[in-house]
């Protein structure tokens, strides 16, 4: 699950447009360890294993115009995971922009805040113009049942959700 198509790590000034990255054994992008100002445009990515997209960390990330669908096999199967793996891990300035998130196993968004505390930086995730259709889930939004929590702002502007399986939008602490 760790053959990412593109893995974008402590690496800043990133341009990555107008590709298709297709069955990889893991993600299609993965993004963190630091990243910033991170363009992702016109991407195609189909049919990996774990992820269409996932973001452990970043600053000044923007996603624009890309399709993620039809993610199967490893958990947790999504469109798009925002997943930091630890409270120094940034998401400032992440923008998902006029996406589509098609037919994955479980979310077309998932955000699992669990490792952020009171000491991450604040938060700042914008979703806007994008469509979720025919997951078994549009969003779920995770974090863990503990007294501090990340502050910050998550945003969802002008999205859509059409023909999911199951839910549109989870919100849920896990213990």
């Amino acid at each position: 699950e760790w053959r990412m198509g593109v893995n974008i790590c402590r690496a800043k000034n990133v341009k990555v447009l107008n590709l298709t990255i297709l069955s990889s054994g893991g993600d299609g992008v993965y993004v963190g360890g630091g990243a910033e100002n991170v363009l992702l445009e016109d991407l195609v990515c189909r049919d990996h294993n774990r992820q269409g997209i996932s973001v452990t960390g970043a600053r000044h990330l923007m996603v624009r115009r890309c399709m993620f669908d039809d993610t199967y096999g490893a958990p947790p199967q999504c469109g798009v995971d925002i997943e930091p793996n630890r409270p120094d891990e940034e998401l400032v300035n992440c923008v998902v922009r006029d996406c589509v998130l098609a037919d994955n196993e479980v979310s077309g968004i998932e955000i699992y805040l669990g490792p952020l505390d009171h000491t991450t930086k604040p938060i700042s995730l914008l979703f806007e113009n994008c469509r979720s259709i025919g997951n078994a889930r549009g969003i779920e939004i995770a974090t863990l049942s503990k007294s501090t929590y990340p502050r910050g702002e998550i945003r969802f502007s002008n999205c859509t959700f059409e023909r999911e399986k199951r839910h549109a939008l989870i919100l849920k602490r896990m213990p």
